[in-house]
C-alpha cells in the first residue's frame, strides 16, 4: 500500500546510455555516411556501413551497461543497513525493506532512511540541512517528534517508529534525490576530453579542406562529402573513450567499582567500540543497572572530552559517573600533587604501551538542581582504565608499502599524545616520536603549520576543525590527499578530501556518506591494490593512446597527401576502408592493452603530480615519429607502385595490407615503454595471439575472398 522505501528511480539508465552513445561523434560520421552510399545507389557499402554502426555501438553500449551494473552491485554490498524490531526480534535489514510500522533503532553518525516519530531517545540531536538549510543540529528527546529520511544524527540514539517511506517521505516529496547530483569528472577524465576535443577540432578542419579540394577538382559535392567524412572519421579517435570506459574492513573490588561507574558513564545501549567493550567487562561480573535510573545526561563534549551521566539510586541517593580524558577530569578532581604525580607516571606508561587510557570519575555536587553543563562538577577521581586497541597485524606492511610507493602517511587522532606516538610506533610510522596536538595547531598560523606538516607526522588531541585545517592546508600545498576514518568527527576531513575513504563495516553512516570510496571489509591493504591497479590503469591507458596516434596518423597521410599532392590516385580509401580499420584498432586499445599485466615495479614509483599533463612531450613525439615514419614508408611503397604502372585496386590493396602489418607490430611494439621489445613479448597477455590472429585471419580473407576483395577494391598484383 505504501510502496518500497525507495525515492523515484531516475530516468532508465540503460536508455541514457544508449542515447549517448548514438550521438557520439564517430557514430554520426558512421550514419552521414551510410546515408549518402544509400543515396549514391551504393547499397552494398550502405549495409557495410549499417553493420559498422550496430557493431561501434552495441560494443559501447555493452561495455557502459557492465559498468553500470557493477556500479549498482558494489551499491547493494554498501547499502545503509537498519536495525528493526519486528515481533520482538531484533534484525538488520536493508533500508529498502522497512515499511510502515516498523520499530527502528538509530544512532549517532547514522542516516535516518524513513520518516519516523520518536518512542524514546538519549541525547538525540539532528543534522536537518539537507530539509532545511539549517546547520545548527536541532535537539530532539521527547516522544512523538519527528525524524525525516535523509538527515542524520549527530548525537545520540533514538528508539522511533516508522511513518512514511519512499516516495511518500517528506524527503520524496520535494524531490530531493542523492542519485540526480552530477558526478564531476576525474583529473584523467577531464585530461582525455580534452585531447579528443582538440582531435575532433581538427577533424572537423580537415574535412571542410577536404570536401573544398575534392569539390573543386571533381564539382561533384555528394562525392566531395563522402571523401571529406573519410578524412574526419581517420582523424577523430573514437577508441579513447572506448579504452578510458573499459580501464574504467589493583585489587578486584576496586576494578569492580571503577568498571561499574565507567560502565554508568556510558550509553545504556552503547555503539562505540570502547563503550561495548566496558558494558561487556561489567556484564562478565554482574549487572545492577535495573536499581538506577538516569536523570540527567550529558553528552560528550568539551576541549578534552569527557560525559557523565547522573542517576538516582531506589534510596534516593545520587551517583554523578563521568568518564573522558583523563586531562580533563584530572584537572576537576582535588588531588595532592603527589597523588597528580603518580597518576600521571601511571597514565605514561599506559600510553606508551599503546593503550587508549580513559578517567573515571564520581561527580560531587551540593545542590538539588543540577547544572546545565558538566564543566561545573567537581570529581573524585576513582582510577585510570585502560583499553587495548591493539592495530591489526597487516598496518605495519600497509605502512611500508605506502612508503614505498612514495606515499607519505600520517596519524590524525583523538588520543592522548603518547598513545599516539606509542601506537605510530607500532606501526612503523616515521617520525612518531614529535606529536603535535590540537591544542598546539589551534596556535599556529596557516604558513607555522604548512611548514610542520612537512616534518611531523602524528597528531593527537585533535578536534573535528583540526583535521578539516589539517586537510585543506596539505591539499593547498599542492599535495593528493586520501583520508581514512570511520567516526562522526571525521566527516568534514572526508569530504575535503581528494579522496575521502571510510570503513565498510564499522564506519558511521555520516562517514560512508562523506566518503568517495568505502572498504567493505575494512581492510586497509585494499588501497595498497587500488594504488598498484590505478597505476597499472594509468600505464596501460597512456600506452593504448600512444598507439591510438601512432597507427591514427598514417592513416590521415594515405587519405590526406596524395590528394593534396595531385597523385594519380588521390582516394585511395573510402569510408568502408577507414571504418574497418577503426574496428581493427578499437579491440586492440580497448581489450590488448587493457589487460597487460603489471610491469611489478608500480609501487616503487614516485606518485605523479595532479599538474602534470597526459603525455611529456618526448612521449608524444615519439609517438607522432612512429607514426610519420610508419606513414612515410607506406607512402613511399605506394608511389614507387604507381610509377612502375599498377593500377589503383592494386595500389589500395598495398596500402592496406601495409597499415594493418603495422596495426599489428605496433600492438606488440607498444605494450610496454619501459622494457626491451623481446622481455615485453614474454610478458602473458593470452587476448594479444588471439587479437593478433582474428586481424591476419581478416586480412587473409580480404585479400582472397572474390566477392570481398570486389567491396574493397582490392586487387593482387
Amino acid at each position: 500500500m505504501h510502496g518500497s522505501n525507495r525515492l523515484s528511480a531516475k530516468a532508465n539508465q540503460n536508455l541514457k546510455i544508449i542515447r549517448d552513445v548514438v550521438t557520439e561523434p564517430m557514430i554520426l560520421l558512421l550514419v552521414a555516411t551510410c546515408t549518402f552510399y544509400f543515396i549514391l545507389g551504393n547499397v552494398s557499402e550502405g549495409i557495410i556501413m549499417l553493420g559498422a554502426i550496430i557493431l561501434v555501438s552495441g560494443i559501447s553500449v555493452f561495455q557502459q551497461i557492465r559498468s553500470e551494473k557493477a556500479v549498482n552491485a558494489l551499491h547493494k554490498l554498501t547499502s545503509q543497513r537498519t536495525l528493526v524490531k519486528r515481533d520482538g526480534v531484533d534484525q538488520k535489514l536493508p533500508s529498502e525493506e522497512l515499511v510502515v510500522g516498523d520499530l527502528i533503532y538509530l544512532s549517532e553518525g547514522q542516516q535516518v532512511s524513513a520518516d519516523a516519530i520518536i518512542v524514546s531517545a538519549t541525547d538525540l540531536s539532528v543534522d536537518e540541512s539537507i530539509l532545511t538549510g539549517e546547520s545548527v543540529p536541532v535537539v530532539k528527546n521527547n516522544a512523538g517528534e519527528p525524524l525525516f529520511s535523509g538527515t542524520s544524527l549527530v548525537g545520540g540514539m533514538a528508539w522511533a517508529t516508522v511513518t512514511a517511506v519512499g516516495n511518500q517521505t517528506k524527503m520524496g516529496g520535494m524531490g530531493i534525490l542523492m542519485d540526480s547530483i552530477t558526478k564531476e569528472k576525474t583529473p584523467l577524465q577531464k585530461q582525455v576530453d580534452h585531447f579528443v576535443k582538440q582531435m575532433a577540432v581538427a577533424g572537423i578542419l580537415a574535412f571542410v579542406v577536404v570536401c573544398v579540394v575534392n569539390y573543386l577538382k571533381s564539382h561533384i559535392i555528394i562525392a566531395a562529402l563522402l571523401n571529406g567524412l573519410t578524412m574526419a572519421m581517420a582523424i577523430l579517435p573514437e577508441e579513447i573513450p572506448v579504452a578510458l570506459s573499459t580501464f574504467m574492513a589493583l585489587g578486584a573490588e576496586l576494578a569492580d567499582e571503577l568498571i561499574k561507574v565507567a560502565m554508568l558513564a556510558s550509553e545504556a545501549e552503547p555503539f562505540d567500540p570502547m563503550e561495548k567493550a566496558i558494558h561487556a567487562s561489567w556484564n562478565l561480573r554482574n549487572n545492577e543497572t535495573a536499581s538506577f535510573q538516569v536523570i540527567k545526561e550529558y553528552p560528550l563534549g568539551g576541549i578534552h572530552p569527557m560525559m557523565t551521566h547522573v542517576y538516582q539510586e531506589s534510596n534516593g541517593s545520587r551517583i554523578i559517573a563521568t568518564k573522558g580524558a583523563p586531562e580533563g577530569i584530572l584537572q576537576k578532581s582535588n588531588l595532592k600533587a603527589s597523588e597528580m604525580e603518580t597518576i600521571q607516571k601511571s597514565l605514561k606508561e599506559m600510553a606508551a604501551r599503546g593503550h587508549r587510557v580513559l578517567a573515571i570519575g564520581v561527580g560531587i555536587y551540593e545542590s538539588e538542581s543540577l547544572p546545565e553543563n558538566q564543566d561545573a562538577f567537581t570529581f573524585e577521581f576513582l582510577g585510570l582504565l585502560a583499553l587495548n586497541d591493539p592495530p591489526k597485524a597487516n598496518i605495519p606492511e600497509i605502512i611500508s608499502g605506502f612508503y614505498e610507493a612514495g606515499i607519505a602517511v600520517k596519524m590524525i587522532t583523538g588520543d592522548y599524545p603518547d598513545t599516539a606516538a606509542a601506537i605510530g610506533r607500532k606501526i612503523g610510522l616515521q617520525n612518531s616520536d614529535e606529536v603535535l596536538t590540537g591544542n598546539a595547531i589551534d596556535k599556529l598560523t596557516d604558513e607555522e603549520l604548512t611548514l610542520r606538516l612537512k616534518t611531523v607526522s602524528v597528531f593527537a588531541r585533535v578536534i573535528p576543525e583540526n583535521k578539516l585545517r589539517i586537510i585543506q592546508l596539505l591539499k593547498a600545498s599542492g599535495e593528493i590527499v586520501a583520508m581514512t576514518g570511520d567516526g562522526v568527527n571525521d566527516g568534514p576531513a572526508l569530504k575535503a578530501a581528494h579522496i575521502g575513504v571510510s570503513m565498510g563495516k564499522r564506519g558511521s553512516e555520516l562517514a560512508r556518506s562523506a566518503s568517495s570510496l568505502v572498504l567493505i571489509n575494512d581492510d586497509l591493504s585494499g588501497m595498497l591494490a587500488a594504488v598498484a591497479s590505478g597505476r597499472t590503469i594509468y600505464k596501460n591507458l597512456k600506452n593504448a593512446i600512444r598507439y591510438i596516434i601512432t597507427i591514427h596518423l598514417p592513416l590521415i597521410s594515405i587519405v590526406t597527401l596524395p590528394l593534396l599532392l595531385g597523385w594519380r590516385f588521390p582516394e585511395l580509401f573510402t569510408p568502408i576502408h577507414v571504418i574497418f580499420l577503426e574496428l581493427l584498432m578499437g579491440p586492440t586499445c580497448s581489450i590488448v592493452f587493457e589487460n597487460e599485466p603489471a610491469h611489478g615495479n608500480e609501487m616503487h614509483e614516485p606518485p605523479r603530480k595532479s599538474t602534470v599533463s597526459l603525455f611529456t612531450w618526448r612521449e608524444l613525439s615519439y609517438s607522432l615519429l612512429q607514426g610519420a615514419i610508419i606513414g612515410g614508408i607506406i607512402l613511399s611503397m605506394v608511389y614507387v607502385a604507381m610509377l612502375q604502372g599498377y593500377n589503383e585496386n592494386i595500389c589500395r590493396t598495398l596500402a592496406f595490407t601495409a597499415l594493418v602489418i603495422s596495426n599489428m607490430l605496433l600492438t606488440l611494439t607498444g605494450r610496454s615503454d619501459s622494457m626491451p621489445f623481446l622481455e615485453s613479448l614474454k610478458r602473458k597477455n593470452k587476448l594479444v595471439p588471439i587479437i593478433l590472429s582474428i586481424t591476419t585471419l581478416l586480412l587473409i580473407i580480404l585479400l582472397t575472398v572474390p566477392a570481398a576483395m570486389n567491396l574493397f577494391g582490392f586487387e593482387l598484383p
